[in-house]
């Protein structure tokens, strides 16, 4: 569909201050911001994912300039000597070489290096919204889509060297395209997203199918030659999305080297998946509700009045995803706001919201929709507005304003992955000691996470805990079968 300029100038002026935000803020290097940093720096300066030491002397060199440093110790230790002895990261390389054009301009311009990944960020932050201008929608539904994608948990990473903006801007460009019919594209962009995090292959092989009977109704000629025209051009669209494990297998005779396959299998959770909705330091939730409320009644109304592609996106893709996500066993990455994983799931629930809120999309949303729609991106502005915007702090070894809620008043009602309570409550990550205690502000003890062996030193620490809990304790305390078990206890 064409669009008028002026359909298009507001996504375009949006882009270009996000740009001017990557150009002007400072850069963010949180979680495994080193070891992206470290394979731009190898692709800048030999076209190559191999690390060199000259690459980890520029890198040093870089940082220092802008008054920072690597940790070498915690970085290098990523870097693997692959079968032909080269030493490369445990990360793919899809997301450094996407930042090497930006490498090459920032130094072009005599700007901070560091800002070649956010400003690659933030080039494909710009071409989702632009993607929206192009949807065959009406006026108000775009503008809800790119009000509801600007103000996402992705606005929090723009400035972070770390390919979430990177999957969260390809992830809504593909729906865009498939919602556009250009559905060999959507291929594409969603098989470049998935390179950096693999779990959207499943987004892959659903637009994939899509596309391959959008093909095969255009091809003519006999069967064979129909399904041969229909497969080729998807098929080859979604190759990108093996190659990481290609090079992976190549390399190292595994496909994944940072997730082994039997401690995925063992990690793989159903409930910890529901994690990344529910959860009040992990979850969407707290930061969209009104987002979430909608997509997913979005779905069912669509469901219902047989259009199946909202629905099979909410009902169907998003839990798989949600559930591949957990083969991670690490389930407290570091990040500003809800899980990472979270930041390139959303565009999911933002297309169906838009899409479905009063629909079907096809049709001017009613007065109703419109203020559904108003709210949950004002909602949404609001969540990542307060704390920060793009210069939101990284917050994953502190609770969230609403766990702390919770925990505060009612702590026998949240119980999270231990990992989540442990890490967030001591405030670091690594080795602990049992049992981990969490305080009000007041320093009332609300919650512990312990072994019942480490009930004397409960007592000690908070006194009994309330009801039958303190006889239980003492019990088990005792008890040889039963002392190394792990619990929460309430107060």
């Amino acid at each position: 569909m064409r669009r008028l300029p002026r359909d298009l100038l507001l996504p375009a002026v949006t882009g270009l201050l996000l740009v001017a935000a990557a150009l002007v803020l400072p850069p963010r290097p949180h979680g495994d911001a080193g070891e992206y940093l470290l394979v731009l720096e190898s692709f800048y300066r030999h076209g190559s994912p191999e690390l060199q030491p000259r690459d980890v002397a520029a890198l040093r060199q870089v940082l220092q300039g802008a008054g920072r440093s690597l940790d070498e110790s915690r970085v290098l230790p990523h870097f693997h000597p692959g079968r032909d002895g080269r030493l490369y990261c445990y990360h793919f390389w899809g997301y450094s070489l996407a930042g090497v054009p930006a490498r090459h301009l920032v130094a072009a311009l005599g700007l901070d290096p560091l800002r070649a990944l956010p400003l690659t960020n933030a080039v494909l932050f710009a071409l989702a919204l632009v993607a929206v201008g192009f949807l065959p929608w009406p006026p108000g539904r775009r503008l809800a889509l790119g009000g509801l994608l600007l103000f996402s948990p992705a606005l929090a990473f723009l400035l972070w060297p770390h390919p979430e903006v990177f999957s969260f801007a390809l992830v809504a460009v593909a729906l865009c395209l498939t919602l556009s019919g250009r559905r060999t594209l959507a291929v594409l962009a969603a098989a470049l997203g998935s390179v950096q995090n693999p779990p959207l292959v499943l987004l892959v092989g659903l637009l994939w199918l899509l596309a391959i009977g959008a093909e095969r109704e255009r091809a003519g000629g006999k069967r064979v030659r129909r399904w041969a025209r229909a497969l080729a051009g998807p098929s080859l669209a979604a190759a990108p999305a093996f190659l990481p494990a290609a090079f992976f297998r190549w390399q190292f005779g595994v496909f994944n080297l940072s997730v082994r396959p039997n401690e995925a299998l063992a990690s793989l959770s159903f409930r910890r998946g529901l994690d990344l909705v529910f959860d009040l330091n992990l979850g969407v939730l707290p930061h969209a509700p009104v987002t979430l409320g909608l997509a997913v009644v979005g779905a069912v109304v669509a469901l219902a009045g047989r259009r199946v592609l909202p629905a099979v996106l909410v009902l169907g893709l998003l839990p798989l995803l949600m559930y591949a996500c957990t083969a991670n066993s690490n389930w407290n990455n570091d990040t500003a706001g809800p899980s990472r994983y979270v930041v390139w799931l959303f565009p999911l629930l933002a297309f169906v919201a838009a899409a479905e809120t009063g629909g079907p999309a096809s049709r001017r949303p009613g007065r109703r929709a419109a203020w559904a729609l108003g709210l949950a991106v004002v909602t949404q502005a609001a969540a990542v507005l307060v704390r920060g915007g793009p210069l939101a702090p990284s917050d994953f070894l502190e609770h969230s304003p609403a766990a702390r809620f919770v925990l505060n008043r009612w702590p026998a009602r949240y119980n999270p992955e231990p990992l989540v309570f442990v890490e967030r409550t001591l405030g670091h990550e690594g080795p602990f000691q049992g049992p981990v205690i969490y305080r009000d502000d007041a320093g009332r003890c609300r919650k512990a996470w312990l072994q019942w062996r480490h009930g004397p030193a409960l007592l000690a620490a908070c006194g009994p805990p309330p009801g039958e809990m303190a006889s239980r304790l003492e019990e088990n305390a005792r008890r040889r079968d039963r002392k190394r078990q792990w619990t929460y206890i309430n107060y």
